[in-house]
């Protein structure tokens, strides 16, 4: 009997240990950032997300993970060798006390690998900072609640067909990540860089401007994305117009002319404002996008492998900057007619059984979101199912935002898979909401579902299993 009581506490501290692992990675995925941890465990649940959660990971490999994990790792075999002085009905009580205590090992761990993480960021920055020092390069500054990516890469493309054009790597579009996209892309020849800009708070767009003083800036939107995190949507406006704040008299601020917080956007800015560009003729189907824009007098014939009307949007601020830049109306139809889907964003693949796959994996927000879903209404022949983990960092608009989300799905007559019980609260008849426990039972019934006229739409990040 004591060698099988040994042998199940044996298997507890394993758990334990792999406790371990998943919360490293939870605390890397929100950037050990407590404010980001907070918000997502008030929203999502501390005993769900931190101890009962059914989908345990591996953090990535990298110097401060390593140190973390070590770290955690030697005080529970320190207290499994306490434990192993204690008597053996004793034991079952050390292990569960550990694995309770795991997120205040991890936050531990954390905060004693953060000066170190500091020092490193702060020579990284340095480095970029004498690289900036030694370039002629003009940065351009893109910022919003989402589409920086998109925007920024379209802008790429397009700016190319003229001049030599870098960007920042991926969504690299923290301090940090900006500073190393400098180090690796910036070169001597370069006469644009593309700085894609995000922020959690306040102040973090400002330090990038500071980094590289934009002299042209796009702003894409501003919604409810992150707003838990900023407190209130003014103070996310401002967070976003300091973008804004930082362009020069001689510079140029570009903003959709759908923002509804144009006024006060406005209002941050010293450089003119350019607005006066819009859509004509839009046409949009299974195979591509059409339209014209227009901008002072100019007109640019759109025609794109990109699908839906939002695209069309994401492209306008480009083509006007790429105008003002010198670039004539042919090289940029030229290179709009180059551009395909990016990976993640709304990107086609085959799928299991010969299902079709739309995949917007990278990222997920209520306005992508529902742009997903009216994509997915190109293909009415196909039967669309949909995967989600949810939405996070909504703060008090969460229950607004699915609303329209689930209006949206019940206009498609898809059926939504998802992690997420919130969406089934709030419409707790619907059967097009199927809810699951893991991602482990999602994929089963997923796969049973899918054969050649599905179209599976994966709408935010899964894990890559």
């Amino acid at each position: 009997m004591n060698i099988l009581f040994s042998i199940i506490i044996g298997l507890n501290w394993i758990i334990v240990a792999a406790k371990i692992f998943d919360l490293t990675y939870l605390f890397q995925i929100k950037e050990y950032r407590r404010d980001r941890l907070l918000a997502f465990l008030k929203e999502k649940g501390i005993g769900k997300n931190l101890y009962f959660n059914n989908d345990w990971r591996l953090p990535k490999k990298s110097f401060r993970n390593l140190i973390i994990v070590i770290f955690s790792l030697a005080i529970i075999f320190t207290l499994i060798v306490f434990s192993l002085r204690l008597q053996i009905i004793y034991q079952p009580i050390i292990v569960w006390f550990s694995f309770m205590l795991t997120p205040l090992i991890i936050g531990l761990a954390t905060a004693i690998t953060a000066p170190l993480a500091s020092f490193s960021r702060r020579l990284t920055i340095a480095k970029a900072k004498k690289i900036i020092h030694g370039s002629k390069a003009t940065f351009i500054g893109i910022t919003g609640s989402y589409a920086k990516t998109s925007v920024k890469e379209f802008l790429y493309q397009i700016l190319k067909e003229k001049y030599r054009v870098e960007q920042t790597e991926k969504n690299y579009n923290s301090e940090i990540g900006v500073a190393l996209s400098i180090i690796k892309n910036l070169k001597k020849q370069t006469r644009f860089f593309i700085v894609e800009m995000g922020a959690y708070k306040r102040g973090e767009i400002r330090k990038i401007c500071r980094l590289t003083p934009p002299r042209y800036g796009i702003i894409t939107a501003i919604s409810n994305q992150h707003q838990a995190l900023f407190g209130s949507r003014k103070k996310l406006i401002e967070a976003k117009g300091e973008l804004a704040s930082a362009l020069p008299k001689n510079g140029r601020l570009y903003i959709s002319p759908q923002i509804k917080s144009l006024l006060l956007l406005t209002k941050l800015s010293q450089a003119p404002l350019q607005t006066n560009i819009y859509l004509k003729k839009v046409r949009v189907s299974n195979q591509g996008s059409q339209a014209i824009a227009v901008y002072q007098n100019k007109r640019v014939s759109i025609s794109t492998h990109l699908l839906g009307k939002h695209n069309l949007i994401n492209l306008l601020t480009p083509i006007a900057l790429s105008l003002d830049l010198g670039l004539t109306t042919k090289e940029i139809e030229k290179a709009i007619r180059k551009i395909n889907p990016l990976p993640g964003k709304l990107s086609f693949h085959q799928g299991p059984n010969k299902s079709l796959i739309l995949n917007d994996a990278v990222n997920s927000n209520q306005q992508g979101f529902i742009a997903a879903l009216k994509t997915a209404a190109l293909f009415p022949k196909k039967s669309l199912v949909v995967i989600s983990k949810g939405i996070t960092e909504l703060g008090t608009e969460k229950k607004t935002a699915y609303r329209l989300i689930i209006k949206n799905l019940q206009q498609t007559k898809g059926v939504l898979y998802t992690n997420d019980l919130f969406f089934k609260k709030l419409v707790p008849k619907n059967n097009q909401i199927i809810v699951f426990n893991n991602e482990k039972k999602l994929y089963n019934k997923l796969i049973k579902k899918l054969n050649s006229r599905t179209l599976l739409l994966i709408e935010g990040k899964f894990t890559k299993n």
